[in-house]
């Protein structure tokens, strides 16, 4: 049953069916190359920031950026694209206000601990800056708990 005939030399080899053939123990290392992405997602770092925040009853929430596309057909019977741009480009991913009664804006621009910041987040944390706002780049709590209390010092 587990023979197949070759072609090429016209003998019977022995040829194991797939599912008799054992699979590498992969899935060891797959969860921890998985654990290891999902420590590094800019998005678990927000969920984390934003979660410390409502603790500390800061107001803040996250702002979603990029666009969506969509498609429909014309009067002809043509597929056109279209696309809305969600937010500004370079706004950051967190945008709150700051807890001292002030009014004051506090701008997150999360990152991983090898994320780079592009032209335009660089360009709006330097105008909330110079505007009288908050706003720094952040890779962890530890970051913004820092930030907050060098911040309130300086009132």
């Amino acid at each position: 049953m587990g023979f197949q005939k070759q072609l090429k030399t016209s003998q019977f080899i022995f040829k194991p069916k797939k599912a008799l053939i054992p699979k590498q123990n992969t899935m060891k290392r797959n969860k921890i190359k998985t654990a290891r992405n999902r420590a590094e997602k800019e998005g678990d770092i927000v969920k984390a920031i934003l979660d410390y925040l409502a603790y500390k009853k800061i107001t803040a929430w996250r702002n979603q950026s990029g666009a969506r596309f969509g498609y429909h057909t014309d009067k002809d019977g043509n597929r056109k694209q279209w696309a809305i741009r969600m937010s500004k480009k370079g706004v950051s991913d967190i945008i709150g206000i700051m807890p001292d009664g002030s009014g004051r804006i506090l701008c997150l621009e999360v990152k991983t601990p090898k994320g780079k910041l592009t032209e335009e987040q660089a360009l709006f944390l330097g105008e909330v800056v110079e505007k009288g706002g908050v706003a720094e780049v952040v890779r962890s709590i530890e970051d913004v708990q820092l930030l907050l209390q060098q911040a309130l010092q300086e009132l």
